[in-house]
């Protein structure tokens, strides 16, 4: 967002939890602010009343992240850069359908797909209740129980992500969150600039 600024670019935001559109920041050379106030408020666990213009003045209507998706999509009518940021925690099939309609409009699709190095590894000795930030729902969980099948399901999952995404035109990054952001972000532009002189 910075960057597109300091270069004139539009830029928007539209944030979403529980299947539901948040914030909608419209497209413009001159939201950064705008953009970084929705940004420094926003807290795991929150999911608050609707705020910000169109579409639909962001109803709060459920929905899983294909409706997410359909919405964005036609709330930004002008192609250009959608990065998504997620732990996409959804059927991998339903992740690629969701952001293949973003593609399909003539986005140009990145999904920063953000994880936790526990939530890669599962390492975790005693028995523990897991709480879900958005649901608030926990659950009890012995973790040497379910660590080796924890690790086999979101090893297929991201690698699945990994393989299909690149297929319909979408770059898939993982993102460590113990790794610092800027090596994340360089890393990656240095493969995009790389990946531009294939395609």
């Amino acid at each position: 967002t910075y960057f597109s600024s300091r270069q004139r670019d539009r830029t928007g935001l539209v944030t979403f939890a529980d299947d539901t559109l948040i914030d909608y920041v419209p497209p413009s050379a001159k939201h950064l602010d705008t953009i970084l106030h929705t940004l420094a408020r926003i807290t795991p666990g929150t999911s608050t009343a609707p705020r910000g213009g169109s579409p639909s003045d962001v109803e709060a209507r459920s929905g899983g992240l294909v409706q997410t998706m359909t919405r964005v999509v036609d709330a930004v009518k002008r192609r250009g850069i959608l990065v998504v940021v997620s732990d996409f925690y959804e059927p991998s099939d339903t992740v690629v359908e969701a952001l293949g309609r973003a593609r399909y409009a003539g986005h140009d699709v990145i999904a920063f797909h953000v994880l936790d190095p526990t939530e890669l590894e599962f390492s975790f000795d005693q028995p523990s209740s897991f709480e879900d930030l958005e649901s608030e729902v926990r659950i009890p969980v012995v973790p040497e129980q379910l660590r080796s099948r924890y690790q086999e399901l979101i090893g297929a999952h991201t690698a699945t992500l990994t393989r299909e995404l690149p297929r319909v035109q979408i770059d898939h990054v993982l993102v460590d969150t113990s790794k610092p952001l800027d090596r994340v972000l360089f890393e990656y532009l240095g493969l995009r600039v790389k990946l531009a002189k294939v395609r």
